[in-house]
């Protein structure tokens, strides 16, 4: 049976969960609490390293990336198809994960953790952090002792900025589609809900629905789908992590 490492069920690994789930899979969930909890060998020999949900096939496989993973899912899992078919959806979904992994994620990250997750922990769980980061590249254990602090107002305008250039990319693609790579749910919907889904609390003058009416009408449509309600039944705000360093350009 596959085995995925997984964090709790927001942000990356909540979109892989989704996909189980809509899909009706049980794979070998192991749940992980990075930084803390990353010795297995399977995650450090990742593509990024440090850094969950991983999968590792059946035949020993280890493959990183959630949008990766999830497509890897979909293909040997066909049964309840969830990438668009043409080639045209395949190219609008696979432009939304770059939009998330480069600019939503990071930015909704820095955020939430400044917001909810850094807060939302105790004073054990934070000590708890620093012994763990000498496991971690160098890229990102720089990024978790920032973290750990908690980011600074340079790091939290620039994520706002991120955010506020995607929600109206969503809005945009909303005006035109039903769903975000088409008129069909899709892989899409699924890797950018889990962080859009929060923006309105998180960011409400930037997401709020008098700001993007159309992407809170289709954050409450896409909520409402069996497969998200029972992955995100249990999710808490303090479960909200740093995602990976944001890329530096750009």
């Amino acid at each position: 049976m596959p085995i995925l490492y997984h964090q709790r069920p927001v942000a990356h690994s909540a979109k892989v969960l989704i996909v189980l789930a809509e899909k009706g899979l049980a794979f070998d969930c192991r749940l992980v609490d990075p930084p803390c909890g990353l010795q297995d060998p399977d995650i450090m020999n990742a593509g990024h390293a440090g850094s969950v949900p991983v999968l590792v096939t059946d035949e020993g496989a280890v493959i990183g990336e959630s949008s990766t993973i999830a497509e890897y899912i979909d293909d040997t899992h066909p049964e309840v198809p969830l990438m668009p078919r043409d080639a045209v959806g395949k190219w609008r979904a696979r432009v939304w994960f770059k939009f998330v992994n480069e600019d939503l994620a990071p930015a909704t990250g820095v955020l939430a953790w400044n917001e909810w997750g850094r807060p939302g922990r105790d004073e054990a769980a934070l000590a708890a952090i620093p012994p763990q980061l000498e496991a971690l590249p160098q890229d990102r254990q720089a990024f978790w002792c920032e973290a750990f602090f908690g980011f600074g107002k340079k790091r939290v305008d620039h994520a706002r900025q991120k955010i506020a250039m995607v929600v109206g990319l969503i809005e945009a693609r909303l005006l035109e589609f039903e769903y975000l790579a088409g008129d069909t749910y899709s892989l899409a919907d699924i890797d950018v809900w889990p962080f859009a889904s929060v923006l309105p609390e998180l960011v409400p003058d930037l997401a709020g629905p008098g700001s993007a009416p159309k992407m809170h009408e289709w954050i409450e449509k896409v909520a409402q789908r069996p497969a998200i309600r029972s992955v995100t039944a249990e999710a808490a705000k303090a479960d909200w992590l740093p995602g990976p360093e944001p890329i530096r350009w750009g």
